[in-house]
């Protein structure tokens, strides 16, 4: 049985795809066997470690404030840890674990970390 024009055409497209793709393939090996790729590619792990690092910083950060919230007042709201995970400075993330640290009562917490928040935005 012969086949039609639409079979055809998409045989053809599956050709040119294909074809493509394999050229991409070809390039990235060409240039992953390059010497100068050796410099990028620790450039590159380099940095992700680094930012590895920097994520498992802030998530200590954080753990250690609910620690410090659960210590000094019992417990905390769940919406406390989603409002100190949209806190990307460390220095203020700083500022609140030391207030959790010496605050006793949630309402006071929640009280500081909307004046630091509202602040931190200005």
């Amino acid at each position: 049985m012969a086949a039609g024009p639409v079979s055809r055409f998409g045989y053809i497209l599956i050709i040119a795809v294909y074809h493509e793709l394999i050229l991409k393939i070809i390039e990235v090996s060409k240039m992953e066997a390059s010497p100068l790729f050796d410099g990028i590619r620790e450039k590159w792990i380099d940095q992700g470690e680094k930012k590895g690092m920097q994520q498992g910083a802030y998530n200590e950060r954080v753990e250690a404030i609910l620690d410090a919230l659960k210590e000094n007042t019992g417990s905390y709201p769940n919406n406390v840890r989603e409002r100190l995970q949209s806190v990307r400075d460390m220095d203020t993330l700083k500022t609140i674990f030391r207030f959790a640290v010496k605050i006793k009562s949630i309402d006071q917490f929640t009280k500081v970390l909307n004046e630091l928040l509202t602040r931190d935005k200005n």
